[in-house]
């Protein structure tokens, strides 16, 4: 068994597919299926797709789910394509690395469009509330108009109790 700095490669790791940076540059090497549980925190477990040239001669990662390739899409500011990553409160976010910016997505990973001030029409934010931090909020704070969600951004009733 080889090394691929990731950890040890072996013939039994599933093959997900061409990895897309090698292809470019006219390299045929593959992604594979790397799963393991989190040395810090026994109870956590990971999975993810690399190159099997390994972290030195490429490098390239890709998220997966149930052991898929997750699609992954492009920020709308550079067009570069964006992470998946579930926070530790269960909730979802897209970032862009290139920009560092960061976009609030739904159960699925599909950006959710953030409502506007009826007052102003800017874009409000999310926020969790302070002394209730299972519970979320839209904001738009120069006008102090707020609007009831859950983690993942849906606006909830305002007579309705947040969903979890």
């Amino acid at each position: 068994m080889a090394t691929n700095g990731y950890s040890k490669q072996s013939k039994e790791r599933p093959d997900l597919g061409p990895c897309p940076k090698c292809a470019a540059d006219g390299i045929g090497s593959r992604l594979r299926l790397f799963k393991g549980r989190d040395k810090a925190d026994n109870r956590r477990f990971y999975e993810f797709a690399a190159c099997e040239l390994g972290k030195d001669e490429c490098g390239y990662r890709q998220e997966t789910r149930n052991g898929k390739l997750v699609e992954l899409t492009p920020c709308p500011r550079c067009h570069q394509l964006r992470k998946q990553i579930t926070k530790k409160d269960g909730s979802h976010v897209l970032r862009c690395d290139s920009c560092n910016l960061w976009f609030l997505a739904d159960r699925d990973f599909n950006v959710v469009e953030a409502p506007r001030c009826r007052q102003c029409g800017a874009v409000m934010v999310h926020r969790v509330k302070k002394d209730y931090p299972d519970e979320y909020f839209w904001a738009c704070f120069e006008h102090q108009e707020y609007i009831d969600s859950d983690k993942y951004g849906a606006v909830c009733e305002s007579n309705q109790k947040l969903q979890r």
